[in-house]
C-alpha cells in the first residue's frame, strides 16, 4: 500500500454548510486522493466553489427529513448516479445514522470498508430515535474505526447508548481526534506574552475575563456574569468583554445590564487576536458543547480557559492543566474556578502554549491518514 495513494470517498451531509471540514480535506489532499459527497435539500443555499472532488448534490425535500429509511434511499441511489463507488478504497462517514448508513449500504453492496464519526446529532438520535438504534448498532459494529472529538462524546456513547456484548469491540477501534483550528491562530502563538501584568493585577485582585461566543441561551453568558459579580462583591475588580453575534434578544438584553461587561460584534480573526492578547482568562460555560474551537484559538494566545464538564472541550487535558472545567449551572463552581486558575496562572498559561499543537490540522490528517492506510491494508492494489 505504500506505493498507492488511497481513494477516499467522503460522506459529509454537513459539509456545505461549514469551512472546518473544508480545511480538514484541503490537508488531507496531501496524503490521499479525495472526493466529497454531500447530500442537501432540494432548495438548500450553499457555497459552491465548483471543486472538482466536491458533489453537493440535491437529493431530498422537507418532507424525507421524517421518513429516515426513504430518504436515505434518495440520498445512495443520487450518490450512484454521481460516482463510480468501486474506484474507492475506503468510506469515510462523517455522522453515525445520516452519513454512516450510506457508508454501511457501500459495504454491503461493494465491499468497500468504512470509518465513521460520531457527532452530538448522534447521541441525539440514539436517545430520541428508538427505531434507529439498532441501525446504530450495527453501524458501529460494521465501521473499522470510530471517531470522536471527545472523550467525553466517547464515555457517553459507551455508557449510555452501546450494549455491554457491544462495548469493548466499540472502544478498541475508537479514536479520539479533535477539530484543528485555522492555522492563522498556529501561526500566531504568542510566545511573547509578558506575563508581568497580568501577574501584577491578580494580585492586586483585578482580571479581564473574553467570552467569544454568540449571545444565546445555550452559551449560558449569564452564568459567567453571575459569578463574576460574586467576585466582584468579595473585593475583586473583574472586566468581561463578550464577543459574538447576538441570537437572542432577551439574553442580550440580560447580558447588557451588567455593569462590568463590554460587548463587541463578531470580528475577523485579525482583529480578535488582540482582544484574546489583552485578556487574562478565557471563560465558556455553554450548556452544550459539541468541541468549541475558541478554546484552542484563547490558548494558543496564552490564555487559561474554563469550560463545561462533560462537553465537547472537555477530557482532552487532565484538570488543571490548561484550565478547569465547571459546572454550568453553577456561578459558585466558576467563580471559584476562575480564582484557583489565578492560582497557578504561570504554569497553566504556559501549559497552554505548549499543548496548543494538538490542534494543529496538519497533525490531526496524519493521524487520520494513518488510520486509512490500516484499513487499506486489505485492499488489493
Amino acid at each position: 500500500m505504500e506505493n498507492k495513494r488511497l481513494k477516499i470517498l467522503h460522506i459529509n451531509c454537513n459539509y456545505a454548510g461549514t469551512v472546518l471540514h473544508r480545511k480538514m480535506i484541503e490537508q488531507l489532499d496531501r496524503h490521499t486522493d479525495n472526493t466529497v459527497f454531500c447530500p442537501v435539500r432540494t432548495g438548500s443555499t450553499y457555497d459552491n466553489r465548483n471543486d472538482s472532488n466536491v458533489i453537493i448534490a440535491e437529493c431530498f425535500n422537507n418532507r424525507d427529513r421524517y421518513f429516515f429509511f426513504h430518504k436515505q434511499r434518495k440520498v445512495y441511489s443520487t450518490l450512484k448516479e454521481h460516482c463510480d463507488l468501486q474506484q474507492f478504497d475506503i468510506v469515510h462517514a462523517y455522522t453515525l445514522f445520516t452519513d454512516g448508513n450510506v457508508a454501511l449500504n457501500i459495504k454491503k453492496e461493494y465491499g468497500i470498508p468504512y470509518v465513521v464519526a460520531i457527532r452530538r446529532t448522534d447521541l441525539f438520535f440514539f436517545e430520541k430515535r428508538i427505531n434507529l438504534r439498532s441501525k446504530g448498532k450495527e453501524i458501529l459494529k460494521e465501521a473499522e474505526a470510530v471517531f470522536f472529538l471527545s472523550p467525553k462524546a466517547r464515555e457517553e456513547l459507551l455508557d449510555k447508548h452501546v450494549p455491554e456484548g457491544l462495548r469493548q469491540e466499540v472502544e478498541d477501534k475508537s479514536r479520539i481526534l479533535p477539530n484543528g483550528i485555522d492555522s492563522f491562530w498556529l501561526d500566531n502563538i504568542y510566545r511573547e506574552r509578558d506575563l508581568t501584568g497580568t501577574l501584577k493585577r491578580i494580585k492586586e485582585r483585578k482580571l479581564k475575563v473574553i467570552c467569544v461566543a454568540r449571545i444565546s441561551r445555550r452559551k449560558n453568558i449569564p452564568a459567567i456574569q453571575e459569578a463574576i459579580r460574586e467576585l466582584n462583591e468579595k473585593g475583586w475588580q473583574i472586566e468581561l468583554e463578550v464577543i459574538g453575534k447576538a441570537e437572542d434578544e432577551g439574553v442580550l438584553e440580560k447580558v447588557s445590564s451588567y455593569p462590568f461587561t463590554s460587548r463587541l460584534e463578531h470580528m475577523p480573526k485579525e482583529e480578535l487576536i488582540h482582544h484574546y492578547r489583552d485578556a487574562d482568562i478565557f471563560v465558556l460555560a455553554s450548556r452544550k458543547e459539541t468541541f468549541g474551537l475558541v478554546y484552542a484559538e484563547a490558548m494558543s494566545q496564552g490564555l487559561p480557559v474554563i469550560y463545561t464538564k462533560g462537553q465537547g472541550f472537555d477530557g482532552h487535558f487532565k484538570e488543571g492543566e490548561v484550565g478547569y472545567s465547571v459546572d454550568c449551572y453553577s456561578s459558585e463552581d466558576i467563580a471559584e474556578k476562575i480564582l484557583k486558575v489565578c492560582e497557578e496562572y504561570e504554569d497553566i498559561a504556559g501549559n497552554c502554549l505548549n499543548n496548543v499543537n494538538i490542534f494543529d490540522w496538519n497533525r490531526i490528517t496524519e493521524e487520520y491518514t494513518d488510520i486509512y492506510k490500516d484499513v487499506g491494508k486489505g485492499v488489493p492494489k
